[in-house]
């Protein structure tokens, strides 16, 4: 069986799929570096708000798609906590936005 190698392209968009990933986290330490503290601050809350949605997401996946625990104790512990779950998401996805909307005012 011949295996086939990917293409110049596709291992460039691989590279840069890899740079675009790794840049969020990274960009706020850069530009504190540089001394670009208003820079820093917008990176920050970016990535906050990239962690935030990512995470509630995944809940928001898990629940539409009725992934549960396995054991009955702790099927009732999680299906107490779903709520308190999404409002703590949401609110620390909301408390970036809002603090972005701030600094724009």
């Amino acid at each position: 069986m011949v295996r086939d190698e990917p293409s110049k392209g596709s291992r460039v968009a691989l590279k840069i799929i890899e740079i675009v990933a790794l840049m969020p986290p990274a960009a706020p330490g850069l530009f504190v570096g540089w001394g670009r503290w208003d820079n820093a601050y917008s990176a920050g809350l970016m990535l906050a708000i990239d962690i935030a949605a990512i995470n509630l997401s995944a809940k928001l996946v898990f629940v539409l798609k009725g992934i549960t625990p396995r054991q009955w104790p702790d099927k009732s512990r999680a299906r107490r906590s779903l709520r308190w779950s999404f409002i703590f998401r949401g609110g620390s996805l909301l408390v970036p936005a809002f603090l972005i909307w701030l600094a724009r005012c």
